[in-house]
């Protein structure tokens, strides 16, 4: 969760500046952090709210030490926001703290799932080992490192330039437009834009023949060349085993709705030829023969994810996971080819 926080942090800004504010505002002669501190501090006041709010949900749901959780999320969340501020201070090339946080998050589930089963290595071991992460020391710890970050950060606000401010300035505008109309395609293709020119390299190769063999071939390229598609894919199946450790009950809802998911995440092609009429006029063919052969990668993903999510739900009933690969189908196909809503 931290990891993914950190993640939409760090591609929305966090700090944003309209093009009206950057031309007649950070122009002109003068403070430019005595004008980003009350940003940052009210970004900051969020993030600890946030934190703060997702430490108590944790205490409804695990029952957790009331006070220690709370304060430690609160913290995270302060943390996470001065980070994403440093890290588009120096505008680092190559990200990698998100994928850190989301890589230690799977391993805590997966831990936390052996835990629930009594498996590896043993409960009382790895209790015996995550005790010391709820003393008072480490929760002292956690808050000095916020308390330094957030303080680093401050320092730090008159080197954020005007490029880095205005960098993720059509992001929010596109949020708030989604928003506004209800409509999230608004969103998903700026981010989708956005993403690809992060990655900045392009690389041609051969494609068999046959205009569907080289239709599937390039959305299967596709798939390997979009960020984060496959790891969070993969990450997502721990969901139903986690559900079927915590509440069994609940496992089968879980498996289809991480199955939905995690199947919408390998339907770019199937998005990018439904919202653009020219580009299947100019390959050819029925739309329903293009919606067909950009469905064989999202299809052939859920078969296999839901394959190997079938062992958490397999009590419940042996074929869910194939209700919940269909499931999953039918709903990556139905958001991918409705139509954009109409307003009058």
């Amino acid at each position: 969760m931290a990891g993914a926080a950190l993640a939409v942090l760090t591609g929305i800004g966090p700090l944003v500046a309209s093009p009206a504010t950057t031309t007649w505002v950070l122009s002109a002669p003068g403070n430019r952090r005595g004008v980003l501190r009350k940003w940052f501090y009210w970004l900051t006041l969020a993030g600890l709210s946030a934190g703060a709010g997702t430490g108590a949900a944790l205490v409804a749901l695990f029952r957790l030490p009331l006070t220690a959780t709370i304060v430690t999320g609160a913290a995270v969340g302060s943390g996470l926001v001065a980070l994403s501020v440093l890290r588009q201070i120096h505008r680092f090339r190559r990200p990698w703290s998100h994928r850190v946080l989301i890589g230690a998050g799977l391993l805590t589930a997966g831990l936390g799932l052996l835990t629930a089963r009594g498996s590896w290595p043993s409960r009382d071991l790895l209790w015996t080992i995550l005790a010391p992460i709820g003393s008072l020391p480490a929760l002292v710890a956690v808050v000095s490192a916020a308390a330094t970050l957030s303080w680093w950060t401050d320092q730090r606000l008159g080197r954020l330039g005007r490029a880095s401010l205005s960098e993720g300035a059509h992001v929010a505008a596109a949020a708030a437009t989604a928003g506004n109309f209800l409509d999230l395609s608004l969103l998903t293709g700026v981010l989708e834009v956005h993403r690809w020119r992060r990655v900045g390299r392009v690389t041609s190769g051969a494609f068999p023949l046959g205009r569907w063999r080289s239709l599937a071939r390039a959305d299967l390229r596709r798939l390997f060349r979009t960020p984060g598609a496959l790891p969070l894919w993969s990450g997502l199946a721990l969901v139903p085993y986690a559900a079927a450790g915590l509440a069994p009950t609940w496992a089968p809802l879980a498996q289809l709705l991480a199955a939905c998911a995690a199947t919408s995440r390998l339907a770019a092609g199937l998005r990018t030829i439904n919202r653009s009429p020219a580009l299947r006029r100019a390959l050819g063919g029925s739309d329903s023969g293009l919606r067909a052969v950009h469905l064989t990668v999202p299809s052939s993903g859920a078969l296999v994810w839901c394959l190997g999510t079938a062992p958490a739900t397999w009590q419940s009933g042996p074929w869910l996971w194939f209700v919940a690969a269909v499931g999953a189908v039918a709903v990556t196909y139905r958001l991918a080819t409705r139509p954009p809503r109409t307003t009058t």
